[in-house]
């Protein structure tokens, strides 16, 4: 009798990140099922490709999505082709098994633009003093038809429940996110675009904001028109609406300890065989500097 004994079921190589705040930072966790297909966020026998999501959109746990918009929420591998994660049009997840699609911006019918968060509880409080590092990835949705700036990250003491970004971003005291990429545009087909940030956090920060926080008075961050792969699913979305895909966000002391391991390639043994396993550090840094 032969045994295969696979490392990676026995975390072969593991990224640690230090304790990370956000908790489903991969959105596979599904706190309950609105759709009796049994697969929340989609309508697989709609003619035109949707998402079921609801006022406050619980389909990811932890996560409030906070719009009634048809094309937002989870991406899942229940979804039919070629909806699936990394099955058609979409991509294969960054880390996990799904993703969130985040209805970034989109021009309304007076010529302004509004927009969409994703908001989460974090695990713990933030430390006044503390820095924090921010860090998920990010790439235009497929089904896009435009194309926004400067994706950013808000923490705040109390959970917002603005969902327009004028509001958001132009009440008054001014709201500004502790993480921004300002000017930074998130174009089709390039792929996953890893973003990091960090920050001093102010002390009692409960909450995470993520979303767009482009300077609607600049018109070099206005929405710039993209094709959207053709299919039925084209008539979902209006013009000049820019949606993000969203995964693996993650919230960090700076300072923790950051590490890989490898204990070795998969190997098959036969009965009586013994195996003699050995972790080496692939490396490793107690300050953030990545």
């Amino acid at each position: 009798m032969k045994l295969f004994l696979s490392a990676l079921a026995l975390f072969i190589v593991s990224e640690i990140h230090g304790q990370n705040l956000v908790p489903n930072p991969y959105f596979e966790e599904i706190s309950f099922d609105p759709w009796v297909w049994g697969c929340c966020g989609g309508l697989p026998s709609q003619p035109t490709f949707s998402y079921g999501a609801s006022l406050q959109n619980q389909c990811a746990n932890h996560w409030d999505f906070n719009s009634n918009y048809s094309v937002w929420g989870v991406v899942r591998p229940c979804f039919p082709a070629p909806f699936t994660p990394g099955g058609g049009i979409y991509p294969f997840p960054q880390k996990g098994t799904a993703f969130a699609q985040l209805f970034a911006n989109f021009r309304t019918l007076d010529n302004s633009f509004t927009g969409r968060f994703l908001n989460t509880p974090l695990a713990d409080t933030l430390i006044k003093d503390t820095n924090y590092c921010v860090e998920f990835y990010i790439q235009n949705s497929p089904i896009a038809s435009g194309t926004s700036t400067s994706p950013g990250v808000l923490f705040t003491d109390t959970n917002i429940q603005i969902t327009d970004v004028r509001e958001l971003k132009y009440q008054n005291p001014q709201v500004f996110p502790q993480i921004h990429f300002p000017g930074v545009r998130i174009n089709p087909n390039t792929g996953w675009q890893h973003l990091k940030g960090s920050f001093i956090a102010n002390g009692g920060e409960q909450f995470l904001t993520l979303g767009s926080f482009f300077d609607m008075t600049d018109s070099a961050n206005e929405i710039q028109p993209t094709t959207p792969i053709s299919g039925p699913w084209s008539s979902s979305v209006a013009p000049n609406t820019a949606l993000w895909l969203i995964d693996a966000v993650y919230c960090y002391k700076c300072s923790d300890t950051l590490f890989t391991v490898d204990i070795g390639r998969d190997t098959t043994l036969c009965s009586g065989d013994n195996l003699s396993l050995h972790a080496f550090y692939d490396g490793f840094k107690l300050e953030d500097s990545v």
